[in-house]
């Protein structure tokens, strides 16, 4: 063995010269006679090797990250921890920073994960190309970004040339998507500019205005509005905008989308009209809304399946919002295309107490033996969801 001395250099000029003489493409061997775990045996075995765990390169080759659990190389590892000084090296020796791990991340989006918004900077400097992902069937880096909620990245990749119309597959999102649902309102900006899809679809039916809407962000619903959403755009299930006010009962929203020409009355592939969802989500404040506005809806108004909003608000055994519609002129005894009434639906969905009230005119006295969830409601007697 060479003296301690000279040994000890030999090594420190092996952790220094790692991009030229480690495999670019695997982590496994530094040199073909030293490995990662040599060194820390080494740095074990004698006082004088110990200051090896000190330095940051090897601590990085023996600390355990997702990079180096997803089988990425140097290249990915130093992109993950925005070591730009190593990335260089390793790219001056010949890597790539399109190389795909075993997770088919690049590098760029190792650092992405990391926030590391300079190495990013660096990574499309130096090639441009990573700004895509170099397979069709994965996400693109800004969807990543958006996906992890690394909102100065996305605003970078959008300024670089991201592709603002990708979505990501399976679920569909596009980045407006991401934007639209977590208040990103000078990245929607910068992705409408950009043409970003203002229709674009996920797997369940839903723009990025619907998504807004299920936020009750009523700054982002105006912002997509204004640049040209389509507020009648329904989901996979013929849900229209205005259901989804109504299930979080915002009324400002509501408004808007009236104001954008919205129909009130536009009823969902089962029939249901925003007086339905709203009995059914108990927002009182929005059945009001609805039945003093300029058209209102009928307050018996049926479904495909002849149910009224009071059939919702009996099944859900919501008292409140079942004596509100009573006293505002819900017919109780009106049956559906089984023959059941709400009282009926009240008594099968274990309120009776609810049903009670119903069927006598009384006042509501409130019982909370009689409150109910919808888990104790017989299978199909809920107004659907």
């Amino acid at each position: 063995m060479p003296e301690m001395d000279e040994s000890f250099d030999v090594v420190l000029q092996i952790i220094d010269w790692v991009g030229s003489i480690c495999s670019i493409s695997r982590r496994d061997p530094l040199t073909p006679n030293l490995q990662r775990i040599d060194i820390y045996n080494l740095s074990r075995a004698n006082r004088h090797y110990f200051s090896l765990l000190s330095l940051p390169l090897t601590r990085k080759m023996l600390r355990k990250t997702k990079a180096s659990r997803s089988g990425g190389s140097y290249l990915h590892l130093a992109a993950a921890k925005g070591d730009i000084s190593l990335l260089q090296r390793l790219v001056n020796a010949g890597g790539d920073l399109q190389a795909m791990d075993t997770l088919q991340d690049t590098p760029l989006i190792h650092a992405i994960r990391s926030g590391m918004i300079e190495t990013c900077k660096w990574i499309l400097e130096m090639d441009p190309r990573t700004i895509k992902h170099p397979s069709e069937n994965e996400l693109d880096p800004l969807l990543h970004a958006a996906k992890s909620k690394q909102w100065n990245i996305a605003r970078l990749l959008v300024r670089a040339g991201s592709d603002v119309r990708a979505s990501g597959p399976g679920y569909g999102f596009t980045c407006l998507h991401y934007a639209a649902k977590d208040r990103q309102y000078e990245l929607a900006l910068a992705l409408i500019e950009r043409g970003a899809d203002l229709e674009a679809r996920n797997s369940h039916g839903s723009t990025p205005l619907a998504r807004a809407v299920k936020s009750e962000d009523e700054q982002m619903v105006q912002l997509l509005l204004e640049a040209g959403a389509n507020g009648r755009a329904t989901d996979r299930e013929g849900r229209g905008m205005l259901h989804l006010a109504a299930m979080a009962g915002n009324l400002t929203i509501a408004e808007l989308l009236l104001s954008f020409g919205v129909d009130i009355h536009y009823r969902d592939d089962l029939g249901r009209t925003s007086l339905h969802y709203a009995a059914n989500w108990d927002q009182e404040d929005f059945c009001a809304w609805i039945l003093n506005s300029e058209a209102p809806i009928d307050i018996n108004v049926a479904d495909n399946r002849g149910r009224t909003p009071l059939h919702c608000a009996a099944s859900q055994g919501m008292h409140d919002i079942s004596m509100f519609l009573r006293d505002h002129g819900a017919d109780c005894r009106q049956a559906d295309l089984d023959g059941l009434n709400a009282i009926d639906i009240a008594m099968m969905t274990w309120h009776g107490h609810l049903a009670h009230l119903l069927a006598s005119g009384e006042t509501i006295v409130a019982s909370s033996e009689d409150s109910c969830s919808s888990e104790n409601s017989v299978n199909g007697m809920v107004c659907p969801n």
